[in-house]
């Protein structure tokens, strides 16, 4: 086994990027040679760079093994691009989606891979119908923090909630949120208690205007209700993360919910819905699940997003349910947050990824012999 050819976005601020950084990190932690072919087919420009990943990007393939950290679209536009790229190389592929029903035009870039890695059951059930090339899930790659949470400044209790209004914002839906946190508190205006959105917009054909005209009007309503809408270093995210107590999502469909999972290893409270890719982690006591039913996506739908696919539309009275709760018994944020990092830690983060890699690249060595 000599090493793998990671292809992707490097630079990316979004999920995709910090999941192939995440990925690279846990490779070369467990010994592999790995380097980074810079593919971008994303409208999102853009750019976070980082040092020790700028150095492992080259211009051509260096090993036999590729590791394609795209969606299934970009994927299949890389096949048709660059398919020197492919030929000739074992090509695993790392893409997500996020709702039960996979669009047409995504099972193209099923045909150019030999095998794919999943971070969750959902996202192999999604998969699993649309092919017969071998999935296999492997750990989750985030890594716990590196260092003691900060302090937090003042006494309040803070919610926060971090989304991507150039990800189909409907599917995450801060307003319920901030519809939950007025229910909950407006008419407590000495309530100690701060609810914190953390929103990224580029230009795009999927932005609605109106969807952030709707956030900020909505957020007004308040004052300890705060958006932070500037980029943000990771240093400056992961900050951001330890100033919350709750990190609370009501999101409809995910196909892993990193914001979930990032709040969770930082030993964070979630609130969040237990549906779709975050449900497996979202164990009792270690999370309170937000209620839902499921239901059509209906006038939402947006690009491959149908009317017909399916998500879940959580219960406002459920997110104010678990906000009174937490504001009442502050303690139990330290409780559901242990917890949490506690679970993840036992069988996930960079070591236990890079192992799982190691070994299944391993085996597909031994297998192309």
């Amino acid at each position: 086994m000599s090493g793998v050819n990671v292809i992707g976005m490097p630079f990316g601020m979004h999920g995709l990027g910090l999941e192939l950084r995440d990925k690279v990190f846990a490779l070369r932690a467990a010994g592999l040679k790995v380097c980074i072919l810079n593919e971008n087919y994303s409208s999102l420009k853009s750019e976070l760079r980082d040092p020790e990943i700028e150095a492992l990007v080259v211009d051509e393939p260096r090993y036999d093994i590729n590791l394609i950290c795209h969606n299934l679209p970009a994927i299949g536009l890389l096949a048709r691009k660059k398919p020197e790229l492919l030929e000739g190389r074992y090509n695993i592929g790392a893409p997500y989606w996020e709702f039960p029903q996979l669009p047409d035009a995504h099972r193209f870039g099923l045909e150019h891979l030999d095998e794919l890695w999943v971070s969750t059951e959902f996202l192999a059930d999604c998969f699993g119908p649309h092919t017969d090339k071998p999935i296999h899930k492997m750990p989750l790659h985030m890594a716990p923090a590196r260092q003691k949470p900060r302090r937090k400044a003042g006494n309040s209790l803070v919610f926060g909630y971090v989304f991507d209004f150039n990800s189909m914002v409907a599917r995450k839906d801060p307003l319920l949120v901030i519809s939950a946190f007025l229910n909950c508190f407006a008419a407590k205006p000495k309530a100690d208690v701060k609810l914190v959105l953390k929103y990224k917009v580029e230009q795009s054909p999927l932005v609605r205007q109106r969807d952030v005209d709707d956030l900020l009007a909505m957020a007004a309503l308040d004052s300890r209700i705060e958006l932070v809408s500037k980029p943000l270093s990771a240093a400056e995210m992961s900050a951001l993360y330890d100033s919350f107590d709750v990190y609370i999502s009501p999101h409809r469909a995910e196909g892993l919910g990193r914001g979930i999972i990032e709040a969770m290893f930082k030993g964070k409270a979630v609130a969040a819905t237990a549906y779709s890719g975050p449900a497996e982690y979202l164990e009792k006591n270690c999370a309170y699940p937000l209620e839902y039913f499921t239901s059509h996506v209906g006038a939402a739908a947006l690009g491959d997003i149908k009317s017909h696919f399916t998500w879940a539309d959580v219960l406002i009275e459920s997110v104010m349910d678990a906000m009174s709760v937490f504001a009442q018994e502050p303690s139990l944020c330290t409780k559901y947050g242990k917890n949490a990092l506690r679970q993840l830690t036992a069988n996930h983060g960079p070591k236990a990824h890079g192992a799982a890699c190691q070994k299944r690249l391993r085996d597909i060595t031994l297998e192309r012999c």
